[in-house]
């Protein structure tokens, strides 16, 4: 082996090095004060956004998040115990009712 293949021989990597670098640039983070400095305490575009969700406005979010995706589980489920070599037909009716809504 030579040049860039005698590099990568498994033999020959140390993994404990590799992995820890590898680890601290995936995981590595930029503190929030150096952020808000370069912006001047404004968002990436020169703009301040304000921080109107509450808390109300969150839970309906990720109960919103929950029920659509179940609903998504449901017709799998239903398609695959009802409908059977049908599952296309079904699908186009789902559609259609969900276009129609």
């Amino acid at each position: 082996m030579s040049g860039l293949f005698a590099k990568l021989d498994p033999r020959r990597i140390q993994w404990g090095a590799t992995w820890f670098a590898f680890q601290s640039r995936v995981l590595r983070t930029k503190p929030v004060e150096s952020m808000l400095e370069s912006t001047g305490g404004t968002g990436a575009h020169g703009t301040k956004l304000a921080r109107v969700l509450s808390t109300v406005d969150l839970v309906s979010l990720g109960v919103g998040s929950c029920v659509g995706t179940g609903m998504y589980v449901v017709s799998g489920l239903v398609a695959k115990e009802m409908a059977g070599p049908g599952v296309i037909v079904s699908f186009i009716i789902a559609a259609v009712a969900s276009i129609l809504s």
